[in-house]
């Protein structure tokens, strides 16, 4: 057997049969798009504040729609 022979067979295994082929594909693609399904339903959309103490997460909060001004009153070492 020459050496292209070699080759060409061993192209031929790591190619695989058609069915495998297609069964690769379908996954692939099943797995990309559950991905978007879920990336699509679990992001939340709208920006979040997060208020740290002393590198420490005390809470997280939604920014308000509309460039509406709010408040919150954070107490923390030095008082409110």
């Amino acid at each position: 057997m020459s050496a292209w022979q070699d080759q060409r067979s061993l192209l031929q295994h790591l190619l695989g049969r058609p069915a495998d082929r297609l069964l690769l594909a379908l996954v692939l693609a099943g797995t990309i798009t559950l991905w978007l399904i879920l990336h699509a339903f679990l992001a939340d959309e709208r920006p979040q504040v997060e208020i740290y103490h002393h590198e420490q997460l005390l809470a997280i909060y939604p920014m308000p729609e509309g460039g509406r001004e709010t408040r919150f009153v954070a107490n923390g070492d030095l008082g409110p």
